[in-house]
C-alpha cells in the first residue's frame, strides 16, 4: 500500500497570565491514489488502524494494507515493507521493488518434495538479544547514501543474491541455496558495524561447524533471530544451539497469506 499520505496540524492554546502550555497534535490520513482515493480519517490517537476490516479507523479496499505502512509514513522509521507484502500475500514469493515504489509480487512454483525438504532443513533460533531495527537501519541508510562505497557494493550483490535464490528454489537445489545463505550473511555483515556482533559471530560459526550450510539474521540484524539451513546433523545443530542458548522457533510455511479470522467491531 503506497498511497497513503500523512498530515501534522496543531493548534495552541495560551490562556491569560501565566500558564501551562498546551498543544494538541492531530494527525490525518488520507489516500491520495488508487480506488479508495479521497477516504480520510483525522485523530488524536497514536495508531491509525487502516484496513479492510470495519473495525479500522480508515476501511479500505487494498488487500495490501497493513499497520506497518502507518508505521513507515508516520513515523518516518527508515524500515522496508518486504515484511507486510510477504504477510499479505503468504507462499514462497519474489517480491521485486521498483523506484518508483510499484511492488511486484512473483509466486515461486517449486518442486513439491524441494518444498518439503527446504521447509524440514530451515531452522530458527531467537537469539535472546533485543534490538530496534531502526537502529540499526539508520547507520545503513547512511552509509547507503553515497554512490559509491564498500556497503553500496555488498548491496547490489545481496540483490543479485536474491536473484540467484529465485532460480535455485524454482529448480528445486535447495542446498545450493543454503549455500547461498552463508554468501548473503557475509556481505549483509558490511551493511553496518551493528548488523552483527562478536557473540553473534560466534553463534554463527558454531552453527556452521556443527552442519549448517550457510545462515543469516533474519531481518535488520543486530539479534532477533537467526535461520539456518541445515540438510544433515540437524540434531546435532539444535543442540550446539542450545547449549549457547538460543531457543528452537517451531515453523511451518504459510500458503494463504493474510485472512480475517474474527470480525469484531470495537465498542
Amino acid at each position: 500500500m503506497k498511497d497513503l499520505s500523512f498530515e501534522a496540524t496543531e493548534s495552541i492554546t495560551a490562556p491569560e497570565k501565566k500558564a501551562t502550555r498546551v498543544e494538541l497534535h492531530q494527525w490525518s490520513c488520507e489516500v491520495s491514489s488508487g480506488p479508495d482515493k479521497g477516504r480520510k480519517v483525522s485523530t488524536l490517537d497514536a495508531l491509525v488502524r487502516v484496513g479492510s476490516d470495519p473495525s479500522n479507523d480508515l476501511v479500505l479496499t487494498d488487500p495490501t494494507v497493513s499497520r506497518r505502512h502507518i508505521e513507515i509514513e508516520r513515523l518516518r522509521e527508515p524500515i522496508g515493507k518486504q515484511d507486510q507484502y510477504m504477510a499479505a500475500f503468504g507462499r514462497i514469493t519474489a517480491l521485486t521493488f521498483e523506484r518508483d515504489g510499484t511492488v511486484h509480487v512473483e509466486p515461486l512454483h517449486m518442486p513439491e518434495q524441494a518444498l518439503a525438504d527446504l521447509e524440514s532443513n530451515l531452522l530458527i533460533f531467537h537469539t535472546g538479544i533485543e534490538r530496534r531495527a531502526s537502529e540499526v537501519l539508520s547507520e545503513q541508510s547512511q552509509n547507503l547514501a553515497g554512490k559509491s562505497s564498500p556497503q553500496v557494493e555488498a548491496m547490489h550483490r545481496i540483490k543479485q543474491i536474491g536473484y540467484e535464490v529465485k532460480r535455485l528454489l524454482e529448480r528445486g537445489d535447495i542446498d545450493a541455496f543454503g549455500e547461498l545463505l552463508d554468501a548473503h550473511w557475509q556481505h549483509k555483515r558490511k551493511l553496518a558495524q551493528n548488523v552483527s556482533s562478536s557473540a553473534l559471530d560466534e553463534h554463527y560459526e558454531a552453527a556452521r561447524r556443527a552442519g549448517a550450510l550457510g545462515g543469516k539474521i533474519m531481518g535488520a540484524g543486530g539479534g532477533g533471530f537467526f535461520m539456518f539451513y541445515c540438510r544433515e546433523h540437524r540434531g546435532r545443530l539444535i543442540d550446539e544451539m542450545a547449549r549457547r542458548g538460543l531457543q528452537l522457533m517451531r515453523f511451518r510455511f504459510d500458503f494463504e497469506g493474510a485472512k480475517i479470522v474474527a470480525n469484531v467491531r470495537r465498542p
